[in-house]
């Protein structure tokens, strides 16, 4: 809780500029990578609230009973197709029509917020807004802005948090969506997509059975060479 509670006043510090003048109201990676499985496929589409929803398909041929690679064995095929949803730890979210954004963006408030606090001339915080004039009259579309969420964050610095959102919330401008459009997809590295599709399967446990065994107890003799091998459900491609 602590650590949530630090996190979310680092959020409001590096939102603060922006919070206090507007009134805040893919590259998709497509390789699945680390599952050693015959096959494995998978696609991406994005959700409604700057997710993605993930399906995974894998397939697997287990180790024969017996620890042989044959058919005669006992070697079976296990196949699994999950479904999981990955929330990144930055997106878009919508704020005001066009409108409403160029009417805060000129306000007497927002010169006077940005001026005295945020650290930027007038001409560089609208430029956060490319070419708002241009859809000043528009009451339908909205512009999306970047946004950073530690609910979504996977790891517990502190530090670190502040440094990947403030970043990204940099090099993102605001998008323009005009009514009826699709809003900004959501960028979700290859490696976190890997990890989610990961957990969302279940691979079967692994067994052994070895050589010589004593009463089928487990036990092994002193002085003896030892034979080790897969069984079961163990995947063995």
């Amino acid at each position: 809780m602590k650590f949530y509670r630090q996190l979310s006043a680092s959020i409001v510090s590096l939102f603060l500029v922006f919070l206090s003048v507007v009134d805040l109201s893919p590259a998709w990676a497509n390789q699945v990578k680390g599952m050693e499985v015959s096959s494995s496929s998978g696609s991406v589409a994005a959700g409604g609230d700057g997710s993605v929803m993930m399906s995974v398909y894998v397939e697997s041929t287990s180790a024969a009973a017996d620890g042989s690679a044959g058919s005669g064995g006992g070697a079976s095929v296990w196949s699994q197709s999950v479904t999981a949803s990955v929330h990144p730890v930055c997106w878009y979210i919508p704020y005001k029509t066009g409108e409403e954004t160029a009417s805060s963006l000129e306000s007497d408030d927002t010169v006077y917020n940005v001026t005295r606090f945020s650290g930027h001339t007038l001409e560089e915080y609208r430029s956060r807004f490319p070419d708002y004039e241009s859809h000043a009259s528009d009451s339908e579309g909205y512009w999306y802005i970047p946004w950073c969420s530690p609910e979504y964050f996977r790891g517990d610095d502190l530090a670190d948090f502040s440094t990947l959102s403030r970043s990204w919330v940099e090099r993102n401008m605001a998008v323009w969506v005009p009514a009826g459009g699709s809003p900004p997809e959501p960028e979700i590295d290859g490696e976190t997509l890997a990890q989610a599709a990961w957990d969302a399967v279940t691979i079967p446990t692994a067994t052994i059975s070895y050589n010589p065994m004593y009463g089928g107890v487990g036990a092994t003799f002193v002085g003896m060479d030892t034979w080790v091998w897969a069984t079961g459900d163990t995947p063995k491609e």
